[in-house]
């Protein structure tokens, strides 16, 4: 089963970005997320710690990065198109968030929505 799931998530992305190294280049940009996202927690964590200027930097990526992915995207499967619909809601999370810069609080609540949209991607194709 677990040969399985490999075979497809790898497929997937593949597909996905129509590359052979994409795997790689995804999981980079997942760690880079990650960090991000750690980032803008810790920054939310503490009123004082918020910095407008660093939570945009943090957004601008998250929506940069998603477009570049729904862009590059190639596979035609529904796995394929469910990641690409997968990334579109995490731009428009992101976006909604740079709106709100001066409100702390309902970044904080995009903030823990983008976490559950990475979670529910991440729980899905098991990666």
């Amino acid at each position: 089963m677990i040969r399985v799931r490999t075979i497809i998530v790898a497929s997937l992305l593949v597909a996905f970005v129509g590359a052979a190294d994409a795997a790689p280049r995804l999981k980079a940009l997942m760690n880079d997320w990650k960090a991000q996202a750690n980032a803008a927690d810790a920054m939310l964590a503490n009123r004082a710690a918020y910095n407008e200027a660093g939570m945009r930097r943090i957004l601008e990526t998250f929506v940069g990065d998603a477009r570049d992915l729904q862009t590059r995207a190639s596979g035609t499967s529904a796995a394929a198109r469910d990641v690409k619909a997968r990334f579109a809601r995490f731009e428009l999370v992101a976006s909604a968030g740079l709106d709100q810069l001066g409100q702390p609080d309902e970044i904080k609540r995009r903030v823990v929505e983008l976490r559950g949209e990475c979670r529910s991607c991440h729980d899905l194709y098991k990666n």
